[in-house]
């Protein structure tokens, strides 16, 4: 089903200490989290339970087994969930949230369900209509943007520019302190229909850094134009066929950054926000491209974003027992 982590943060903070239990419920993905008052991940439990993998019945009793087996009671810790699970792939369907949104006009629009004792809240994502004009959408990635609003300090809150890479990748425009609006690059999954459905790549492949930049550099040329090129290049001998998959994501990472962050006239960095490896690479692409950035842990902002709205929430009405995750083992 799935294995607990404890996370070793560095700190004195256990397990029992948690306030909340944060869900990301993605398409293809589980992840829950014991979250601290500090907003540390103090344990994890991961499974391949993506939303896309359960009926809606299944949804609750899944909870209920994942809880109990993992963290004790179902009643200890206000539950609070993001993602697909608020979709209508997922448990129920929340409507999402109008742009321009602040984290507590999210958190005014959870949505609370109860099931056999289960009491959980499901966060609504954001709509908006984005720089082209036309509509756009996200569910889960807001939890991310609340984390790293709760994060820094209110001076970065006037004007920033949030990249979080990804299967779909959102670019977050930021404003006094509210999402303003967003656009999303199918990148992450534009790259993995190419790796396995096309002609692009071939045979067993490895990380090459001058091959990324190469593809990172020729995404001037446009997308459309040069997608061809990791093929022909490899025909040509002129990239080993190996290196094909570096040059691919480095076109089409370059050919997102190109057109997003030309939106960002800003001298202040681009904040990234994901996983190390992508993070990396957005990185590396934005510094060949003359632009600077920060990196953050989105695991560690999606803990501190969903921790801030099951505070906001639970402060008054569901207090934690957090005896019962005594019983959280390494």
């Amino acid at each position: 089903m799935g294995a607990l982590s404890v996370i070793d943060t560095n700190s004195t903070a256990t397990p029992c200490q948690a306030i909340a239990l944060a869900v990301d419920w993605g398409t293809s993905s589980f992840r829950m989290m014991a979250v601290s008052a500090s907003s540390e991940i103090l344990a994890s439990f991961q499974s391949e339970s993506g939303a896309s993998t359960l009926a809606k019945e299944q949804f609750a009793p899944y909870l209920h087994t994942v809880i109990k087996a993992q963290f004790g009671s179902v009643a200890a810790l206000p539950l609070i969930l993001s993602g697909m699970v608020g979709s209508g792939i997922g448990w129920v369907e929340v409507p999402y949230l109008a742009c321009p949104a602040t984290p507590d006009a999210l958190a005014r629009a959870l949505h609370t369900i109860d099931s056999d004792g289960l009491q959980a809240t499901i966060v609504p994502g954001l709509r908006c209509q984005n720089s082209a004009g036309g509509p756009d959408f996200m569910r889960g990635e807001e939890t991310q943007v609340v984390g790293w609003l709760a994060s820094t300090e209110a001076a970065n809150h006037r004007r920033a520019t949030l990249c979080l890479p990804g299967t779909h990748s959102k670019w977050v425009c930021i404003e006094d302190g509210q999402i303003r609006h967003f656009s999303t690059a199918l990148t992450g999954e534009l790259f993995s229909c190419l790796r396995a459905h096309s002609i692009l790549i071939k045979g067993k492949q490895r990380t090459d850094d001058t091959a990324f930049c190469r593809g990172v550099n020729d995404s001037r040329r446009g997308l459309s134009s040069q997608l061809f090129a990791t093929r022909a290049l490899v025909l040509a001998g002129d990239l080993p066929p190996a290196s094909a998959q570096s040059y691919l994501s480095g076109l089409l990472i370059g050919a997102e950054l190109r057109e997003k962050g030309a939106e960002h006239t800003s001298t202040d960095p681009i904040h990234v926000i994901g996983s190390s490896s992508l993070c990396a690479l957005y990185q590396r692409a934005l510094g060949i491209l003359g632009t600077s950035c920060q990196t953050h842990d989105g695991a560690r902002l999606a803990a501190v974003g969903l921790a801030a709205l099951a505070t906001h929430t639970t402060n008054s009405t569901l207090q934690a027992d957090t005896a019962a995750l005594a019983r959280i083992s390494p």
